[in-house]
C-alpha cells in the first residue's frame, strides 16, 4: 500500500517539495523535476505495484476510514512537508484510488 500511495502523495506534496524534486531529478538522471513523480510510477508499474488502490484491492467504502486512520498516526501528519487534515486525506485517497491526479 505504501508504494501504490507514493506516488500520489508526492504530488500532493509537490508544491512544496521544489528543491527535494529538482535533487531527485538530478539524481535521477531526469531532464527535470516534473519528470520525477511519472518516473516513479512507471518504475513501480514495471515491477508490479498497482497504480491506484481500487487495483491494490481496496473497496471504495473503506476510503472514510482508511482517510481516519491515516489521520491518527500523528507522526505521519506532522511530519508531511504539507498540511493534511481528514479532508485532504480524503482528497488524497480519492485521487490514489481513482487514478485521477485532478482531484487533488
Amino acid at each position: 500500500g505504501v508504494a501504490c500511495l507514493m506516488p500520489w502523495v508526492m504530488e500532493w506534496n509537490r508544491p512544496m517539495m521544489g528543491s527535494e524534486l529538482e535533487q531527485m531529478a538530478t539524481t535521477m538522471g531526469l531532464a527535470d523535476s516534473e519528470a520525477v513523480i511519472p518516473a516513479i510510477a512507471a518504475l513501480f508499474a514495471r515491477i508490479g505495484i498497482p497504480p491506484t488502490l481500487a487495483k491494490l484491492g481496496l473497496a471504495e467504502e473503506q476510503l472514510d476510514w482508511v482517510a481516519e486512520q491515516s489521520c491518527s498516526i500523528e507522526r505521519l501528519i506532522q511530519n508531511n512537508p504539507r498540511p493534511l487534515d481528514r479532508s485532504d486525506m480524503r482528497k488524497l485517497l480519492d485521487a490514489a484510488f481513482t487514478g485521477d491526479a485532478s482531484l487533488l
